[in-house]
């Protein structure tokens, strides 16, 4: 569970950090922070099923 609230944490600050980028930057990281969000989430809801 720590694992999961660390991970969070360190996406959300990385949405913040993005504001101050312009909006083509922007843009290409947020696709890239939804696809590792999306990656990290199905990582550990197969692995809570292997449990």
């Amino acid at each position: 569970m720590l694992k999961i609230a660390v991970i969070i944490a360190l996406l959300l600050l990385a949405f913040l950090a993005v504001k101050y980028l312009d909006e083509t930057q922007q843009k290409t990281i947020i696709k890239l922070l939804l696809v590792v969000l999306g990656g990290v989430t199905l990582f550990f809801l197969g692995s809570e099923l292997f449990r």
